[in-house]
C-alpha cells in the first residue's frame, strides 16, 4: 500500500471505524452477529420478515430473496407491507437506486430495492441507505491488512457483474466494469489500481486464477462462505459482518426515534441479525424508560 492510500485509509478509520458507536449520548457496544457457522445450520423461508417495537417506534424488517422479475410473489408482498404498515422512514440495502416511472423498471433495473424506491418515491416516504458508506466500509476491510487494496477493488468490481448478470436486461460487462474503474480511480489513494478492461481482466487472472471467465462469474465467488476457499468469500463474511453491525446500531437508532421503519434487506442478514437487534431495541427501551422515570415522580 503507497504512503498516500496508507494515510487515506487511516484518515477514515479514525472517522468511522471505532468499535463503539455514540448514539443519544451512550456509548453502544458492537452488536454480535451470528456467525456464518451458526448461519448455516439454520433453516428460513423467504421472505424472512420481522416486526418489532421499542417504545413510540416499531420496525418492519422485511428479508427477501433477491429478485430482478415483477412476477416473483416477493414482489407483491413488500407492496402490500408497505401499503399496511404505513412507513415513516424507509431504508434500502446498499445504495439507493433512482426512483423509476414504473414498478416494471425499477424491479427489472435494480430488483426490490429498485421497487423499495419507487414505492417510497410514490408515498413521500424519505429513504436512506440501510448500509454504510462504500468508502467506510472499504477502509474497515483494508485495517485489517488480510488484503491488498487491488483485491478488495477487484472484489468490489467484479461482483457488480455477478450481480448484472441476474438482471433480465443486463447491461454489457466491458461496459460496467469501465465505469466503475472510472469511479475508482478518483478516490484519493486508488491512483495504481486497473484503469482498463484489458487491466483488469490482467488483474482478475492473476489473483482469481481458477475464475475462467469474469464476465461470467458466478455468485458463489461471493458468497460469504469461508469454506469455498478463494479470498473473495473471506472478503464477503468480513464485509457482511461489518454491514450487519452498521445495520443493527442504525435500525435501532432510527426506531428508538420514535419512527415506523420499513426496511428492506436479503434474508440472510436479518436472519443474523435479529438476536442483535431484539437487544439492541431492548435495551433502548429500558434506557428511555429509565430516563423517563425522575421526570415522572
Amino acid at each position: 500500500m503507497n504512503k498516500s492510500n496508507s494515510k487515506f485509509i487511516r484518515a477514515i478509520i479514525l472517522s468511522f471505524t471505532i468499535l463503539t458507536l455514540t448514539v443519544s449520548g451512550q456509548i453502544v457496544q458492537e452488536p454480535e452477529i451470528m456467525t456464518y457457522k451458526e448461519y448455516g445450520r439454520i433453516r428460513h423461508q423467504r421472505p424472512y420478515v420481522l416486526q418489532l417495537q421499542s417504545g413510540q417506534g416499531e420496525l418492519l424488517y422485511f428479508g427477501a430473496g433477491h429478485v430482478y422479475r415483477l412476477n416473483d410473489p416477493q414482489i407483491a408482498e413488500i407492496e402490500r407491507r408497505f401499503a399496511e404498515f404505513r412507513p415513516t422512514l424507509v431504508l434500502n440495502e446498499s445504495g439507493t437506486p433512482p426512483a423509476e416511472s414504473t414498478r416494471e423498471l425499477a424491479v427489472e433495473r435494480y430488483g426490490e430495492p429498485g421497487l423499495v424506491s419507487f414505492l417510497a418515491a410514490r408515498h413521500r416516504v424519505p429513504i436512506r441507505s440501510l448500509d454504510p458508506p462504500r468508502m467506510q466500509e472499504i477502509a474497515y476491510l483494508l485495517s485489517t491488512k488480510r488484503w491488498t487494496t487491488e483485491q478488495v477493488m477487484l472484489f468490489y468490481v467484479l461482483r457488480r457483474v455477478s450481480e448484472n448478470n441476474k438482471k433480465t436486461s443486463p447491461r454489457p460487462a466491458d461496459e460496467l466494469v469501465q465505469q466503475a474503474l472510472d469511479a475508482t480511480a478518483k478516490a484519493p489513494g486508488f491512483e495504481n489500481l486497473p484503469k482498463t478492461v484489458a487491466e483488469f481482466e490482467a488483474s482478475a487472472k492473476r489473483l482469481l486464477p481458477s475464475v475462467a471467465d469474469w464476465r461470467t462469474v458466478k455468485s458463489t465467488v461471493f458468497d460469504p462462505n469461508p469454506d469455498f476457499g478463494l479470498y473473495t468469500n473471506d472478503v464477503a463474511y468480513a464485509s457482511s459482518q461489518y454491514r450487519d453491525r452498521y445495520m443493527v446500531k442504525l435500525l435501532a437508532e432510527e426506531v428508538r426515534k420514535g419512527g415506523r421503519v420499513f426496511a428492506v434487506v436479503g434474508a440472510s442478514h436479518v436472519v443474523m441479525q435479529e438476536s442483535a437487534l431484539k437487544k439492541a431495541l431492548a435495551q433502548a427501551t429500558a434506557a428511555d424508560a429509565g430516563r423517563a422515570q425522575p421526570a415522572a415522580q
